[in-house]
């Protein structure tokens, strides 16, 4: 089946409506192309077999199901308010908005692409470990020792380096193939809908206002974070912890969320600029940005920097650090596996 990335209700805010036929159509901007005047917000960001399990084929309908009735829809009962600058936000509609961008954020399809370049960095640890004899023979001679502390014993003899070699391997068979980072995906998605990062949800709720003829696009991963630098200039690609950090989703062409998380370390915020905002769409943008109407300002920030905040490479990279020991340090109990 074809699943959703970004909400038909969303997408239907950035809609005109067709003189003619009546219909909902969108503006899309995708680099390289002319923008097309009509993408329905139905199939816009629709993606075949997205949250589909190789191992069972009922995972992608529960996973749409319950993103349509648990995260979404608690936010589209009240979509249609966000456009009046008098509406405020309860703390009700604050925690549903808490779960939708942080699950918005996770369900992209930069997101799920990023997952390639961690796995890249997964097999260089593999393969440091295997190729360092040491290591080896200190796994080997650690895991003797907690047998016999644990009364075991081993029918074939000790646990050789070479035995810890051939379990790594068929470690790096089991995680290491299309099926598994698929796999690995979808169930972060199922595991994080029930997530509330406290953080997110005890921000400085603002909104930040501009007008039709300068309107705020959606990018096909419409939730951008970034910080101001001292000399003004933003910083794109933070984590949502990280000090300083910035949140923005737009949410119609004239409205956007703006967020100051409740991280350590804040300086005072200014209000970010449609451009701002829209310069972020673009760079996060997996293929697409969807907008009301066409303009040319809109389209020329697209061809730009549509696509240059590619994530695992350019933004949220994992940290820089020799992970040669890695591998290692997971099979001595010295480091937790999820801190990969």
């Amino acid at each position: 089946m074809k699943s959703h990335t970004t909400p038909k209700r969303l997408l239907k805010q950035f809609s005109y409506k067709h003189p003619v036929e009546q219909s909902d159509w969108l503006w899309q901007y995708s680099k390289g192309k002319k923008p097309n005047g009509k993408k329905s917000p139905t199939s816009a960001t629709r993606v075949d077999g997205f949250y589909a399990d190789p191992n069972d084929s009922a995972i992608e309908v529960d996973v749409e199901t319950r993103l349509a009735q648990e995260i979404e829809q608690p936010v589209n009962d009240f979509m249609d308010e966000v456009c009046d600058p008098a509406f405020v936000l309860t703390d009700e509609q604050k925690l549903a908005l808490t779960r939708y961008i942080f699950m918005l954020f996770q369900r992209s399809q930069a997101r799920r692409s990023g997952q390639g370049p961690m796995m890249a960095v997964r097999a260089h640890a593999f393969t440091a470990f295997l190729n360092n004899p040491k290591q080896l023979a200190t796994v080997a001679a650690h895991w003797n020792m907690e047998a016999m502390a644990q009364g075991r014993r081993f029918s074939d003899g000790p646990i050789t380096p070479e035995r810890v070699a051939e379990g790594v391997k068929r470690m790096m068979r089991v995680h290491d193939t299309p099926d598994a980072l698929q796999r690995s995906y979808v169930e972060g998605i199922k595991d994080q809908m029930s997530h509330v990062d406290p953080l997110l949800l005890a921000s400085e709720w603002r909104w930040v206002r501009t007008t039709p003829d300068d309107p705020f696009m959606l990018g096909d991963s419409p939730v951008i974070t970034f910080a101001r630098a001292v000399d003004g200039k933003l910083d794109y690609g933070m984590g949502f912890h990280e000090p300083n950090v910035e949140v923005a989703l737009p949410m119609s062409p004239t409205a956007c969320l703006h967020l100051l998380p409740a991280v350590a370390n804040r300086r005072p915020a200014q209000t970010p600029t449609t451009r701002e905002i829209n310069w972020g769409q673009a760079g996060y943008a997996f293929e697409h940005c969807f907008c009301n109407a066409e303009f040319d300002h809109l389209d020329a920030i697209v061809q730009e920097n549509g696509g240059a905040f590619e994530m695992g490479t350019k933004t949220y990279r994992l940290p820089h650090e020799n992970y040669n020991n890695h591998v290692c340090d997971i099979l001595m109990g010295i480091r937790k596996p999820q801190k990969w």
